[in-house]
């Protein structure tokens, strides 16, 4: 299994504009619940449309999904997104997509996952 101490984060991640999304990869391998609410309550913007535990239901089933992933590949199409390509623990592949606010404090504003897909 890949651990979160596996997780290689690129240098187009460790940059105040994508440092959210460089978080969020070893967020989501703890598989703790509790630490994931942090992350969001701090590094994401609130979504009116969608509660807390919303939320963290769709990490739940993704996790669940998915195991820990690892890090294939990042593309950076515009200021506001970060594309990254996951490979989870079982072998299922998965792209997210992160909208980022485009100045400080470059939370995310959105995370879309597209699963089986590459």
């Amino acid at each position: 299994a890949v651990t979160a101490a596996a997780l290689v984060i690129p240098p187009a991640l460790e940059t105040p504009q994508h440092a959210a999304v460089a978080e969020y990869l070893p967020t989501f391998n703890t598989r703790d619940a509790a630490r994931m609410r942090q992350f969001l309550e701090r590094r994401t913007v609130a979504n009116p449309a969608r509660s807390m535990d919303e939320r963290l239901a769709a990490y739940d089933r993704l996790e669940s999904n998915l195991g820990a992933v690892s890090l294939l590949s990042v593309d950076l199409p515009d200021a506001g997104r970060v594309v990254v390509k996951l490979q989870g623990a079982a072998g299922t592949a998965a792209t997210a997509t992160f909208g980022l606010e485009t100045q400080a404090p470059y939370r995310i504003t959105s995370i879309t996952y597209q699963v089986g897909s590459h």
